[in-house]
């Protein structure tokens, strides 16, 4: 899981709200999610200029906080319009349908195949005012993001065991210590995977009789805080693949051991291992070619 961590700077002027809102700053990601953060930290920031044009509209007192859940719609044509609002306070209300049915279509993420996909952005926040006279704004949404983010570091540093698309240092396996970290990400990946083929017994497989198909042995495995293999499960479609499997992975290299929080850390993997039988017995031949002369 990459987290991609994207971030959008304010490029807008707001200071007239007679013209159409061009929120077209947005344009350029490549990826759905980064545009509709963008689309949303953009109207959020118009909702709290538009606020504070006159914040004692908002009547608040110190201490006490106004809360807004709404969703807006972006259309694939880049329309926008508000399906849901909750909010008890007027100002927050008008502050949004203000912004809302100020903006201007923007150009929509397009998928691979060239079409435009809608969005849909939720604003979940509450508002207060400071001894100052300031709107201080609380995003929900992120807050709640960062604590689960944070009880997920908190378990996962205290039980030392990362799974490896989160850890900030992936274990580094022997011939990837070059590049960044993506970069030995990939190359670990790459490497097991060529290890894995050029070392499993295939033999195996033609001695257990599978009917055709696809198979899939699962495998999971930890790279301890020293570089090791250690706790190999493996699930497959019978007993001597499964051991095959962790008798292959058990034989992996020692590696330099994962990272996190600058503490080496235990790194859980996982691993499927697919592989395709063919039936190319005599029986089956005849078949084929029986069937082939009926068309």
């Amino acid at each position: 899981m990459k987290i991609s961590i994207f971030s959008c700077f304010f490029l807008i002027s707001f200071h007239n709200y007679g013209q159409p809102l061009d929120l077209n700053t947005c344009n350029g990601f490549t990826e759905l999610s980064a545009h509709t953060n963008c689309l949303k930290n953009n109207v959020n920031h118009l909702i709290l200029k538009e606020l504070e044009k006159d914040v004692d509209m908002l009547r608040l007192q110190q201490g006490v906080s106004e809360k807004l859940d709404v969703e807006i719609e972006v259309s694939s044509v880049g329309n926008f319009s508000i399906s849901s609002i909750q909010t008890l306070n007027f100002a927050i209300a008008r502050a949004v349908n203000v912004v809302i049915s100020s903006m201007k279509p923007v150009e929509m993420y397009k998928d691979r195949d060239g079409n435009f996909i809608k969005s849909l952005l939720v604003i979940r926040n509450t508002y207060s005012i400071t001894p100052e006279n300031k709107i201080e704004v609380i995003d929900l949404l992120q807050k709640e993001t960062n604590k689960n983010q944070e009880a997920v570091d908190s378990e996962t540093i205290e039980a030392e065991k990362i799974p490896f698309a989160i850890v900030e240092n992936v274990p580094v396996f022997p011939g990837c210590e070059n590049g960044d970290n993506q970069a030995r990400e990939k190359c670990m990946s790459v490497a097991i995977d060529q290890y894995v083929k050029e070392n499993f017994n295939l033999s195996l497989v033609d001695s257990i009789h599978l009917d055709a198909g696809l198979y899939a042995i699962k495998t999971q495995f930890k790279v301890d805080k020293n570089g090791y293999i250690i706790d190999i499960l493996a699930t497959g479609p019978h007993p001597l693949l499964e051991e095959e499997a962790k008798r292959v992975l058990e034989s992996l290299p020692k590696m330099k051991p994962g990272r996190q929080k600058g503490k080496e850390v235990t790194v859980l993997y996982s691993l499927p291992i697919l592989f395709q039988v063919e039936d190319d017995s005599p029986q089956e031949k005849k078949k084929k070619s029986r069937k082939s002369k009926k068309f």
